[in-house]
């Protein structure tokens, strides 16, 4: 698994909004949000769809919003599996697993 998978900055944001709103999201409600309020609707667009690419969103449905229709989107990844993607893709062994299990609960218990 290669780097191309890890998520950028912006996309963690993008994240971070569906994680906490635990239901699907269109790209106007993740505007509103507070989060990303002074990103373009253009510039979230793009990120969505770098997203889709690399299989960390999907569309849940389509909703109408006024006279216009708007794709809801929802994480195919939960934060645990994001954190495994990132594991692998700095080449953690199934060997070092453990350690870095062993490692993370020591980093959360220094909080």
């Amino acid at each position: 698994m290669g780097k191309k998978n890890l998520l950028t900055p912006a996309e963690m944001e993008i994240m971070e909004i569906l994680w906490t709103a635990k239901q699907p999201m269109s790209s106007n409600d993740m505007l509103l949000s507070g989060k990303i309020e002074k990103w373009s609707s253009g510039y979230l667009h793009n990120v969505l769809r770098s997203m889709l690419k690399k299989d960390a969103i999907r569309v849940n449905g389509i909703v109408q919003s006024n006279t216009q229709y708007a794709r809801m989107f929802e994480p195919v990844l939960t934060r645990p599996e994001y954190a495994a993607r990132m594991a692998l893709s700095v080449g953690i062994t199934e060997k070092e697993l453990e350690e870095v299990a062993e490692a993370l609960k020591r980093q959360m218990e220094e909080r």
